[in-house]
Parts: structure tokens; C-alpha cells; sequence
């Protein structure tokens, strides 16, 4: 039996971590704390940029404006898949890729499919990792009625 080059075997490695961080962190973090918008900055950096449906709205002040005049809502996520992100690409910023899909009902409106992509970036603190969104695109798949 041939064994795998040792380049293949760190992509297999680098994948399923990538894999488990986006998992933990979608269970701990993500889609739960949509129904409570002050929340949700929490989870970006700083200089964080979010695309909602072709608007940009960056950094935190921006960012915590923008969630507070969303009405409270529920999302159920059908897909997700994540990439880990090549460090030339993030000067060396450990950062993986997450793409999301399914449907999102905000209060007072019908239930519409999105798609959502952002970058989550590890932030080392004194007594742990905490992941945060870098970048967000947030997209309707269907159109306003």
C-alpha cells in the first residue's frame, strides 16, 4: 500500500480542524445569538466588515447599530461546509472559511432563504482562543414580496 505524501496528510489534518472549529463554534456561538442582537458584535472583530445584501456596515459602533434595528428572528441552517484559509493568504492568522445556507424568519415577515459566507479568525487571549468574524456576506436567495 502507497502512503499518503505527508502535503495530503496535513490537508486531511488542516480540513478536519477545520471542520471541528467551525461546528463548535456555530454550536457556542453563531446562529443561536441571532434572536438576541446586542449580542452579535460580540462575535466580530473590530474592524470587522459585514455585506448585507450588497451593503457594507464596518466595525463595531456600525455594526451594533445596524443589529439593533433588525427585528428578532430564527434561522434553520441546511448547509454548511468550511475550508481552512492558506496562511499566505492571512499573514499567517489562523482563519477558516464557513458557507451557509437555508432560511431566516425576522419577525413580521416571511421565511426567506439566505446564504451566508464569512471568515472566522482565531484571536489567542491570555487564557484561551476566541474565534471571530473578520469578514461577512450575508445574501436573500429569493426575492422580497
Amino acid at each position: 500500500m502507497i502512503s499518503k505524501p505527508t502535503w495530503i496528510k496535513l490537508a486531511e489534518l488542516q480540513m478536519n480542524l477545520s471542520t471541528f472549529i467551525m461546528r463548535q463554534w456555530i454550536k457556542e456561538e453563531g446562529y443561536r445569538v441571532w434572536s438576541t442582537q446586542q449580542a452579535l458584535t460580540r462575535l466580530y472583530l473590530d474592524k470587522a466588515t459585514l455585506i448585507w445584501n450588497g451593503n457594507a456596515v464596518s466595525g463595531h459602533e456600525e455594526l451594533n447599530k445596524f443589529f439593533e434595528m433588525l427585528p428578532s428572528s430564527e434561522f434553520q441552517v441546511n448547509v454548511l461546509d468550511c475550508q481552512p484559509v492558506h496562511e499566505q493568504a492571512t499573514q499567517g492568522q489562523t482563519t477558516v472559511l464557513v458557507v451557509t445556507s437555508g432560511t431566516v424568519k425576522f419577525d413580521g415577515d416571511k421565511q426567506r432563504y439566505f446564504n451566508q459566507n464569512f471568515l472566522l479568525t482565531a484571536q489567542a487571549t491570555p487564557t484561551n482562543t476566541v474565534w471571530k468574524i473578520a469578514s461577512d456576506c450575508f445574501r436573500f436567495q429569493d426575492w422580497a414580496s
